[in-house]
């Protein structure tokens, strides 16, 4: 994780779980930078209109999320077009769930039983808790097994946790409620607190 560029000293976070990277979302209706406790960035965020820009801590575009369309779009810098969110994020026919696809790998999105945060697991490994993110003093933190803090596969869990986190992708396709705490995040993309560092 050295080639991540620094920002600004940060206030105290949560102790992480034993194991995990902890990262922070924070910023404004701009610029919202994710980054870790060294304060090192791995993924930025620049909103203009009704566009969000992801680029990862090379600089190079990861995805553009569209917000003007009925079910917000993302194309992949992979990718020739965009696509509708809940295509690139599909539901588990088995759990319900809102799966995320990396590399041929498919792993799960799914809402804890307090509801008060979302969990990434494996579908062979449903228990084995992979990254999960939060709210904590009106910030969101995402913490993941350090094993998985990889280019690629972190701009991924990132985006997720961005369109998790503004209500546009549900995590589970019969979850109709905000989980308790999160309200304020599920009002849409200009009306997400991303906090200064």
């Amino acid at each position: 994780m050295s080639s991540y560029t620094t920002s600004q000293t940060l206030q105290v976070w949560p102790t992480p779980d034993p194991g995990n990277e902890i990262f922070k979302f924070a910023g404004s209706k701009v610029t919202t930078n994710v980054v870790d406790a060294q304060t090192r960035c791995p993924l930025s965020i620049a909103h203009a209109g009704q566009e969000s820009v992801l680029r990862s801590a090379d600089q190079n575009v990861f995805a553009i999320v569209t917000w003007d369309h009925a079910h917000p779009q993302v194309q992949f810098s992979w990718q020739d077009r965009a696509q509708e969110i809940t295509d690139a994020f599909p539901v588990d026919p088995k759990t319900k769930a809102r799966q995320m696809i990396h590399q041929g790998h498919t792993y799960l999105w799914k809402i804890s039983q307090d509801k008060r945060s979302y969990y990434l697991v494996l579908p062979s490994a449903p228990k084995q808790r992979l990254a999960y993110w939060y709210i904590n003093d009106n910030a969101i933190f995402v913490e993941i097994k350090a094993n998985l803090c990889e280019p690629g596969l972190l701009e991924m869990i990132f985006l997720a946790v961005l369109l998790m986190s503004n209500g546009t992708l549900r995590v589970e396709a019969e979850d109709h409620k905000t989980p308790n705490g999160l309200s304020k995040f599920a009002t849409g993309l200009g009306l997400i607190k991303f906090l200064p560092l």
